[in-house]
């Protein structure tokens, strides 16, 4: 028998059992406590801490001021301001909140740019404590919260923010380029100097209780924001606005694809002022149509104009002889076929001087000038130091580079084309500065729009930018002979730049009528451009003015009837804004016109002046019944030149009369008429005008006009004859008189 258990049944067992039970459960909490306490304050200390700072840390982004655009005269151009997004509580819940929302829609439509019905139903969302208005209320000018204010509607708030304007609304706006209302820079010198205007944003951290009020001392951290730099440019504003005024005008008149106008100094290459059209406002930046910066983007033939540089390169390369004669009208080889015509096709103007080649604007005579003397290899030295085919590097985005065929692999009348401006791309802005060097004394320039990166309330200067001279490209006397030709082309009785004269100012320039090429290559009928590049005073350039327009809607013969209006409003305030006195000398003339392959004749101003009366010019142009033109000349439509019109003889309206048609017709005519200028003319020219007049005509010698009696603008009774002496022209001279220079 085994012995008894002395323990079961003992009084205190079950206490102990229960007491160590207990005291394990004890432990084990504890231990499981530790463990807690070890993974919360060691493993998992950092992100408890950081979704606690959540709780008690508040953050605030301090934006940074975008820096200002201003003008060269500290006008500014484009701001940072105050902006408002428009908010409207709509949850009943809330003590001010929309009440009636068709109410509220009606009367914010008009002030936020947008339908009532898409307010309305915005406002009537379900479940929405609040909504916001996009994007007619997303950051509204002060001016139109202070309107909407005045409302006083039940439920509209505002919450503060920023925007950028443009003061002058479409003004200079595809330079400026715009900051759309995501902040993000777009186009333009926005876009392309954002590292420099954008600045940086701060940055506020502070302690804040349950209630996300601010803790008493419990700012943590601060990063003040750096405002962005300020940039100044050479724009001036007034220039800008004549320019901007004066494309405005023309566009409501000639309709065309494009219009564009530079002003710079032809010294320095700083640019005055440069617009386009179509534009846009860039507060308004979502009705762009054009993204393109016309004046260092577009491409084109230039025409005529590019007859300049032709004439510098054969001034300064001692190949030009202005007393030297040759025979315009047509130019024919065995290496160029077609032939080249001027533009006044097969008839041309006879055996005139090399003068006269550049003032009536002859492709035969650049033809001559630079196919024949200057060569293929020369040309293309020239070509390439005077910039074409390469960027100018304007400080503006988005400039092109313009083609310049290579001369060594193109056919012999492709070379040809290119000395009168065809066969050959360029840009506005590599024509401004390739003129300004010939005529500013021989130096291309870089062209440039941004003057300084400054801050200009603390008086720092970053960085301020000078003219950059980029190469020397012809002689300080083959440049003054350049200007005196370019006077003569405004200046000359029979130069095509007559209509572009200014009363008081000797004014050099260049015409340019340019047809349009096909996709296919081929010359386009009926589709021109027309362009005048122009600059005064003649003896120490000071503006320079290049007007270019695109296919006008309006016909025209010539860029005087259509560019004239546009280059005289601009240059003619210009000087009068910067000062310059007139020089005494500039002498005006009326002119008739006609269109060109490259080439302009004189013509009147189209958009300010009626067709003289009686004007007659159909019977010097007429084409015959089997197509041919005039002397068995092909149609000019298949040569790719523009029809031809007068001979650069001007229009009866420039020959003043003192009869009305009715008075003449009752026989009541005043006895006096005006003597017209025949100077300079031919003996067919000058009895044309004469007989225009009224007048008999007495003539002496053989070759040009040179001297004629009574004096022009004599007034003189009807049927006076008017004594006029001829003299053929001057013989070439030596060899020693040839101009000197070297090339490129």
């Amino acid at each position: 028998m085994r012995p008894a258990d002395r323990t079961r049944g003992a009084p205190g067992a079950g206490i102990v059992r229960r007491g160590l039970l207990l005291a394990g459960g004890i432990v084990l909490l504890f231990l499981a406590v530790l463990g807690r306490l070890f993974y919360l304050q060691v493993l998992s200390a950092e992100p408890l801490v950081a979704r606690a700072a959540v709780q008690w840390q508040a953050k605030e982004t301090l934006p940074a001021k975008r820096g200002t655009i201003y003008d060269r005269n500290g006008t500014p151009l484009a701001v940072d301001g105050p902006a408002y997004d428009v908010i409207a509580v709509v949850s009943p819940r809330a003590p001010d909140h929309v009440v009636d929302p068709a109410q509220t829609a009606a009367a914010l439509a008009p002030h936020l740019g947008m339908p009532a019905a898409r307010i309305e139903a915005l406002l009537r969302q379900p479940g929405r404590y609040q909504v916001e208005f996009r994007p007619g209320g997303w950051k509204i000018s002060p001016e139109t919260k202070a309107a909407i204010e005045a409302l006083h509607l039940p439920g509209i708030v505002f919450v503060e923010d920023r925007r950028r304007y443009y003061p002058f609304g479409a003004f200079l706006a595809h330079t400026l380029g715009y900051v759309d209302k995501e902040g993000e820079a777009r186009m333009g010198l926005e876009a392309a100097l954002d590292d420099v205007l954008a600045g940086r944003d701060g940055a506020l951290k502070l302690l804040v209780d349950g209630g996300r009020r601010f803790l008493p001392g419990g700012v943590q951290d601060y990063v003040p924001p750096v405002d962005g730099k300020d940039v100044v440019l050479t724009i001036d504003q007034t220039i800008q606005t004549f320019v901007e005024d004066a494309l405005d005008a023309a566009a409501e008149q000639v309709r065309a694809k494009h219009l564009l106008a530079v002003v710079a100094n032809p010294k320095t290459l700083e640019v005055y002022a440069l617009a386009s059209r179509p534009h846009f406002d860039p507060n308004d930046y979502t009705r762009i149509t054009n993204y393109l910066n016309l004046p260092v983007a577009f491409e084109f033939e230039p025409g005529s104009t590019f007859k300049t540089i032709t004439l510098a390169a054969a001034i300064n390369e001692g190949v030009y002889n202005p007393d030297e004669t040759y025979q315009a009208g047509v130019y024919r080889s065995k290496e160029i076929r077609p032939p080249i015509r001027d533009w006044n096709d097969v008839r041309g103007w006879g055996t005139i001087p090399f003068r006269d080649a550049f003032v009536r604007s002859s492709n035969v005579g650049m033809t001559i000038l630079g196919y024949e003397r200057l060569g293929r290899e020369r040309l293309a030295r020239y070509y390439e130091a005077f910039g074409f085919g390469a960027r100018t590097g304007i400080d503006l985005p988005g400039e092109a580079a313009g083609r310049v065929p290579d001369l060594r692999l193109v056919p012999p009348r492709d070379v040809a084309s290119t000395t009168f401006g065809q066969r050959i791309a360029v840009t506005p802005i590599q024509m401004v500065a390739a003129v300004s060097a010939a005529i500013n004394g021989g130096t291309l320039m870089r062209p440039y729009v941004v003057r300084s990166i400054e801050r200009r309330d603390e008086g720092i200067v970053y960085e301020a930018r000078e003219p950059t001279a980029v190469r020397r490209v012809i002689s300080p006397e083959a440049s003054a002979r350049v200007r005196e030709a370019m006077a003569a082309v405004v200046e000359s009785p029979v130069g095509t730049g007559r209509a572009f004269a200014i009363p008081g100012y000797r004014i050099g320039g260049k015409t340019g009528t340019a047809q349009k090429l096909s996709p296919d290559g081929t010359y386009r009928d009926g589709a021109y451009i027309y362009s005048f590049i122009g600059f005064a005073p003649l003896d120490d350039p000071a503006v320079l003015v290049y007007v270019v327009v695109d296919e006008p809607d309006l016909p025209a013969t010539s860029s005087g009837e259509v560019v004239a209006p546009i280059f005289k409003a601009i240059m003619s305030q210009t000087l009068a804004y910067l000062d310059i006195p007139p020089e005494g000398g500039g002498r005006r003339s009326a002119g008739g016109g006609s269109a060109a392959e490259n080439g302009d004749a004189p013509a009147p101003d189209r958009l300010r002046d009626a067709p003289p009366a009686g004007e007659k010019r159909a019977a010097d142009q007429a084409v015959p019944a089997d197509g041919t033109a005039a002397g068995g000349a092909p149609p000019a439509a298949e040569q790719g030149v523009p029809p031809a019109a007068d001979r650069g003889m001007p229009p009866a309206g420039e020959v003043e009369r003192s009869a009305t048609p009715a008075e003449e017709a009752k026989g009541d005519a005043p006895l006096t008429v005006s003597v017209p200028d025949v100077r300079g003319r031919s003996k067919k020219e000058a009895a044309a005008l004469l007989q225009a007049a009224g007048l008999e005509a007495d003539f002496d010698g053989t070759g040009y006009a040179v001297a004629q009696d009574p004096a022009p603008g004599s007034r003189v009774a009807a049927g006076t004859a008017v004594r006029v002496r001829f003299e053929p022209p001057a013989p070439p001279p030596g060899a020693s008189d040839a101009p000197s220079g070297s090339g490129g």
